[in-house]
């Protein structure tokens, strides 16, 4: 599948970090504040929560598990992991969901989310 992310007269689809008639995006990368990590694991939940509740949605989820903000990509990943994403999955570990794409950093650092998001398709 090919996307761009700008004009073009070969009909690819525009890919977007935020909606439009293919995708559903959540790609905050970047938050201030105390709890930073904490409003980033919300953004992501939130948008589970949403592809779950969507079922017949026209559009594709993309979800990114990935946050810059000034912290160390690995360090960051880590902690969206344990306190955010593996709780979230582990809550719902026997219930069917769609999740669509979910782009992340270091996932064969995260072998038991990566495992749980395979398992959702065999629920």
């Amino acid at each position: 599948m090919l996307l761009a992310d700008f004009a073009n007269p070969w009909g690819l689809i525009d890919w977007s970090s935020g909606q439009n008639g293919w995708f559903d995006t959540q790609d905050v990368w970047q938050i201030g504040g105390p709890d930073a990590l904490g409003e980033k694991g919300r953004y992501i939940t939130a948008q589970f929560d949403k592809a779950f509740l969507n079922p017949g949605y026209p559009r594709m989820f993309v979800n990114f598990l990935s946050y810059a903000g000034g912290y160390w990509p690995k360090t960051s990943s880590q902690a969206l992991m344990d306190r955010s994403i593996y709780p979230y999955l582990v809550a719902r570990t026997r219930q069917r969901a769609r999740f669509g794409i979910v782009p992340m950093d270091f996932p064969d650092f995260h072998v038991n989310v990566l495992q749980m998001l395979i398992d959702k398709n065999f629920v």
